[in-house]
């Protein structure tokens, strides 16, 4: 039986993508973000710009920005060991920041809750 994994949270931002990176189309999705989107994380240890980044996109897969740099590392370690973590744009946004939730409910219930999804058997 695997062990459960303990609890986290993080309140964060997410920062808004840059025309050089993403072009006008990420710009574009980033202001188009609702309220309580879910977002998908990929870490990116390649980034030339800081080595524990998190590239954000939104379920289509299209990016739409990076998480704020100051609180990137546990989401990154966490993601590259292979935790699952949920996130979601969390109220209004800036122009450049979207507030954002990143959590993990432990092994247990994410498994129980992409079962429900159907994304898991």
């Amino acid at each position: 039986m695997p062990s459960k994994k303990t609890r986290f949270e993080l309140l964060t931002a997410v920062r808004r993508a840059s025309a050089a990176l993403h072009g006008a189309r990420g710009m574009r999705t980033f202001l188009a973000l609702g309220p309580t989107e879910p977002l998908l994380l990929a870490p990116e240890p390649d980034n030339p710009v800081h080595r524990t980044a998190v590239r954000v996109h939104v379920l289509t897969g299209e990016p739409c920005g990076y998480l704020a740099a100051e609180d990137a590392a546990p989401v990154f370690e966490r993601l590259t060991r292979g935790e699952l973590l949920l996130a979601a744009c969390r109220g209004p946004r800036t122009p450049r920041l979207q507030p954002v939730r990143v959590w993990s409910e432990g092994e247990n219930s994410l498994t129980r809750a992409l079962a429900a999804a159907r994304l898991v058997r």
